[in-house]
This record gives C-alpha cells, structure tokens and sequence, in this order.
C-alpha cells in the first residue's frame, strides 16, 4: 500500500481548492500534482481533518483561514461567500439566514468590505464576493502633477518583492535618480510583490500576504517627496484575490499605510487611466498590467491589445506592464512603452525561455495647450546580472555620474 505525505497533500488541496466547485474536479489538481486515487483522497482527507464527508463545502470551512479580527456574524459571512463565489445573495435570503436584522447583515458586509475583502453590496441589496476583480473604471485627474503643459513620472514595473530574484539594488538606483531628476510621482504597472503559488515558492523569501506586504513595506524604496502609484495585477498578487478573496490592491494600501507607507497609493486594479489635461477627455495615460504570455516579438502583445480596443475609448499614451520587456512603438496613433522589470529571470520564466529586461524609466508628455499630446520623451536605464558590477565599477555611480 502506498504511502502518502498527507501534510503536503493537505498543502496542496489548499492551494487548488479556490478554483474547484466540485471534489472530482479538486481530484483531478491534487493527482496531476502528486498522483492519488480519488478514492484514497477522500478517504485519506476525512480521516485527516475529521470530515464527515469531505464535500467542497467541508473543505474549504476546514481549510480556508479565518480571519480572526473580524465579528462572529462577519465571519459567518465569509464562510459562506467562499462557498459560493460569484453568487449574489439577497438581502432577504442572508436575514432568513443567519437570523439577523438587515442593518446587521449590511454592517457585517461593511466589515468584511473594510478589512480588505472583495466584498459588495449592489444597488438592488445583494452580497457579493466576485472571483474576478474587475478592472477600475474612470479616470484619475493628473494635472496637479504636471508643470505647466509637461508631465514627467518615472515609470517601475514587475518588482516582484519577495522573490530573491528581486533587484533591490536597481529599485534604489531607479530611486536615486528619480530624486536627481526631481521626479514627483513615480507609476507602477504592477506585480509589486511576487504573490505565492506552485510556481514560485521555491524562490520566496517572504511568505503568506502579511509577511510579503510587510517585506514589501519594509524595502520598497522610500524618498521624501516622492510618491508612488501602483496597479495591482490579476496574477501573483492577484493570486491572493482568487484564494481568500481580498481586494488585493485595497488590501495592500491598507497594510502599507499601517506601516508608515503613506507614499504608496493604490491607482487601480489591471488598469487604470490618468487624464493628463482637465479640459480634453481623450488625453489619456493608460497603465495597464495585462495578461497572457509573451509573443515571438516584443511588440506583438501589445499591438494585439491596442488593436482590441474600441474607438473612443483608446488612450493617446500606454504603460504596459507584465511582459517583463522594454519596447516602444506606436500603434492606432497610441504611443506604448513597455516598463522592463525590476527582478531578474525566476526559475518559472527560465522555463518557458522567457527573458527579463531589467531596468527603469523616465516618461516625459508635453501637451498642446488644447490638451494634445506634442512630444513624448523617454530614457531607459538598462541593467545587466549582478555579477556584471562586482569587478567593474559601482552600478548607482554611472548613473549619479550621467546625472
């Protein structure tokens, strides 16, 4: 009879419970993983966690963490929003529920929604936790940033923080520069930590959400007077969302100001447009965090994705994170900039032959006065492997010496 590691199957039934509705489906994750009988699992999970049947529902009461700040009714909530994510419960239906008056049900959700969970109640008084965070919707007014007509950011992207592939060395060469240059506001097209999955525990030096925010609270580079705005993202980060379900990128901002990180602002989720003139509408900077991999060119993704979007509704100006490359080009009159990376190759994109250009930019936009864009300008600085500076020169004075 075989042997199991039962902990590491456990660990594992955790990680793929999220995105299955039904056990044979669960089954299936956990045997392409460690190949066990359906049978042998059910078994083996209810005598482990003392189940009565193991059903999907049983699992994740048992195995979904609860969050102990929250009120016994709030808590009650959550469990029963995991069960059915995407199922919009009525206010009535949540009454006859858990025996409570309406006002208590709308001050449990409440909570749940201000401690960082995707939680909603809809204009017709539903409860809802989506799967899916959708993208943020309208635009964030940029001109208070700009001097006179000329905007100028630096732009970050794909840090990955709590990978030990991240480059704290270049985010703070990138910071350093941006001080010289007299950056005011700094833009992040996200995946500003590395999130935690199959894919990348491994190379984690940072676990679990609370110990990779705090990480990333604790060495994401801090100027005064400069801010940083950040996208969350639909994968490592995005993670999170799909397993707990927090509203990641609200979630993040919260554990970063609690400590001391006001200058980290969340903008949006996947997206977000930044309207850079007050009196034009179509005078739009989008920062964006798609998803897909990469193509057999550089620019393929991003052309396929400006070509998808409609009329009236494209921006002038793109940052596309995620693709970890750097690439400019302009396409349906838009005029796209790839960020690069902050993080070396992970052991994920080794795999996939998928290279990572790592470096930072400066994005400068000098409008019309109606509102147009005129010029767009931009430097990349380009780093190499670690090991390229040892011997050579120090990698922060080359650029302090250009400055």
């Amino acid at each position: 009879m075989a042997k199991y590691n039962w902990e590491r199957i456990i660990e594992v039934v955790k990680e793929v419970l999220p995105q299955c509705d039904e056990f044979a489906e669960l089954a299936r994750a956990v045997d392409a993983r460690i190949a066990i009988r359906r049978t042998t699992l059910r078994d083996g999970l209810k005598r482990e966690l003392e189940l009565s049947t193991a059903s999907i529902v049983e699992l994740r009461e048992a195995l979904l963490p609860v969050d102990e700040r929250l009120s016994p009714l709030a808590q009650a909530l959550l469990a029963q929003l995991r069960k059915q994510r995407d199922t919009a419960f009525s206010m009535l239906d949540l009454v006859e529920r858990y025996d409570r008056s309406p006002s208590s049900i709308q001050e449990a959700a409440q909570e749940l929604h201000d401690a960082g969970y995707a939680v909603d109640i809809t204009e017709d008084m539903h409860v809802l936790m989506p799967k899916e965070l959708a993208p943020s919707v309208g635009k964030i007014p940029m001109s208070h940033w700009a001097e006179g007509n000329v905007h100028r950011y630096g732009v970050m992207s794909d840090t990955h923080l709590g990978n030990r592939n991240a480059r704290l060395d270049v985010m703070e060469a990138a910071y350093d520069l941006f001080e010289q240059e007299g950056i005011k506001l700094v833009l992040h097209a996200g995946n500003m930590v590395d999130g935690e999955f199959k894919y990348n525990r491994s190379e984690l030096v940072a676990h679990g959400v609370e110990g990779q925010l705090c990480y990333a609270a604790d060495n994401y580079p801090r100027r005064e007077g400069i801010q940083t705005d950040f996208l969350s993202a639909k994968c490592h980060e995005g993670w999170w969302g799909q397993t707990i379900g927090w509203d990641v990128g609200r979630y993040m901002q919260q554990v970063f100001h609690e400590r001391g990180r006001t200058d980290l602002v969340w903008m949006g989720h996947v997206e977000r447009d930044l309207a850079l003139h007050s009196d034009n509408e179509r005078s739009v900077l989008r920062v964006t965090h798609p998803g897909g991999g990469s193509a057999y060119a550089l620019s393929y993704p991003v052309q396929k994705i400006v070509e998808s979007w409609q009329g009236g509704e494209k921006p002038t100006a793109a940052i596309f994170g995620h693709y970890h490359k750097y690439d400019t080009n302009y396409v349906r009159e838009v005029y796209c900039l790839q960020a690069g990376t902050q993080c070396d190759q992970t052991l994920f994109m080794r795999l996939n032959k998928l290279s990572a250009n790592v470096g930072f930019c400066i994005l400068e936009i000098r409008l019309t006065p109606y509102g147009g864009i005129q010029r767009v300008i931009h430097s990349w600085m380009p780093f190499y492997d670690k090991g390229f500076y040892a011997n050579i020169w120090d990698f922060r004075s080359m650029y302090e010496e250009a400055a």
